[in-house]
């Protein structure tokens, strides 16, 4: 018989609980999910008890940050992290975290089943640091930009599957319209200058969740709540 060669990849350090806390190395390979990336954790003598974490990536150290599903890749955000520009990096701001799922249960219980969200709201694109309202929808797997305001003539529109969302901002030297704030990056797109990314802003928390939550499941059919079943 033949044996079968070791997994190669990158050994890379997750954060328990946060940023600054204790760190584990695990082996990112091609292959790896987030729930196999959990699985290493959960078997590391030196990880606390992890039975009821998840998998979570974090930037500018925590300001932005979004959960990993179970069926995730890992090495598909860490290989996007290569591909940024420096100011995106500098102080080793990016990382991947082991958290609680109280954000994840947050989310599912704001959740409506009526995916199509609309309403009007402040938009700051990639290129600019100034927020403008805008009429926004979100319905059929596709968030969408409106000229008017009656949501008649859409100026431009993105497909979830080409989105990566993160709960937070990081427009730190000019002030959001809202404490409750949704980052997004394109595939395809690059950011060469703050501020990263596109940010909505919300009037409330609930609000918030309630479209992270639409925009999430989209992307991930089998639920907010998919890693409690793992």
């Amino acid at each position: 018989t033949i044996a079968e060669k070791p997994a190669t990849g990158i050994l890379t350090p997750v954060h328990l609980l946060c940023k600054e806390g204790q760190s584990v190395n695990i082996l990112v390979t091609e292959s790896k999910t987030a729930k196999e990336a959990m699985d290493d954790l959960k078997r590391n003598k030196a990880a606390p008890d992890l039975r009821s974490y998840i998998l979570y990536e974090q930037l500018f150290r925590g300001a932005l940050e979004r959960p990993l599903f179970p069926e995730d890749l890992v090495a598909v955000t860490t290989k996007r992290w290569a591909e940024w520009e420096s100011w995106v990096l500098e102080d080793s701001s990016v990382c991947l975290c082991v958290q609680g799922p109280e954000l994840l249960e947050k989310l599912d219980n704001s959740f409506n089943r009526n995916h199509d969200l609309a309403s009007k709201l402040q938009y700051c694109d990639a290129k600019s640091r100034k927020f403008k309202r805008k009429t926004v929808r979100f319905q059929q797997c596709k968030l969408a930009l409106y000229s008017d305001s009656q949501g008649f003539s859409e100026s431009v529109s993105w497909k979830v599957e080409d989105m990566t969302i993160y709960l937070g901002t990081m427009h730190k030297k000019n002030p959001t319209p809202s404490r409750y704030c949704l980052t997004f990056t394109v595939t395809g797109e690059k950011y060469t200058k703050p501020p990263f990314g596109h940010c909505l802003c919300f009037d409330t928390e609930d609000e918030l969740y309630r479209w992270a939550a639409a925009m999430y499941t989209a992307q991930h059919p089998a639920g907010l709540l998919s890693w409690l079943n793992k």
